[in-house]
């Protein structure tokens, strides 16, 4: 009997030890930037594309030229598409005061003299630990020429979790400026 109980205690702090820690959740936050107010115009942003390695709730990191990490128990908190999409938005907004911006899935139908597609190859963490935002950006423009935005936004060092959400919060920020800096020209 002795035994027996001591057994059942050995498995079960197995099976304690063995649970995984509580998920921690972590959001994208509009940043401040330069103000333009050249032009009031209509801005509909596209939801972004964005590779399948990012498509998924954890966090990921670059570890090495052909490694991910999946960070199991730091998860956005909403599909990260959808999160930069809202994201992007709200940053145009506070750059381009007297404008109109809508995400595409708001649902609110506006004829639209600017949109803008999205297509992100990276959004996370690089080998090196710090915060990388590549994408290309394409502005298409009713009756006018498309204004291309490639970015290669490189951040400081951060670690899975708040220090990331903030990294990649800032780098969308800068990738909002050169957007409606784009706008005013």
């Amino acid at each position: 009997m002795k035994t027996l109980l001591s057994v059942t205690a050995c498995l079960l702090a197995a099976l304690s030890a063995c649970s995984s820690a509580e998920p921690e959740y972590y959001t994208l936050s509009s940043v401040a930037g330069h103000l333009y107010t050249d032009k009031t115009v209509m801005v509909k942003v596209r939801r972004p594309v964005i590779p399948l390695t990012l498509d998924r709730p954890e966090m990921v990191s670059k570890n090495g030229e052909f490694r991910i990490h999946e960070h199991e128990n730091r998860l956005w908190s909403e599909p990260l598409d959808t999160m930069i999409e809202r994201i992007l938005a709200d940053d145009l907004r506070t750059r381009l005061n007297r404008s109109t911006v809508v995400t595409e899935s708001s649902g609110i139908s506006i004829k639209a003299a600017y949109i803008l597609d999205v297509d992100i190859q990276q959004f996370g963490t690089d080998e090196n630990g710090n915060a990388i935002l590549q994408a290309q950006g394409l502005m298409r423009r009713q009756n006018e020429k498309d204004i291309a935005l490639p970015v290669m936004l490189h951040g400081p060092r951060a670690t899975p979790g708040e220090p990331m959400a903030k990294a990649l919060s800032i780098l969308l920020g800068e990738f909002a400026d050169n957007a409606a800096s784009a706008l005013n020209h």
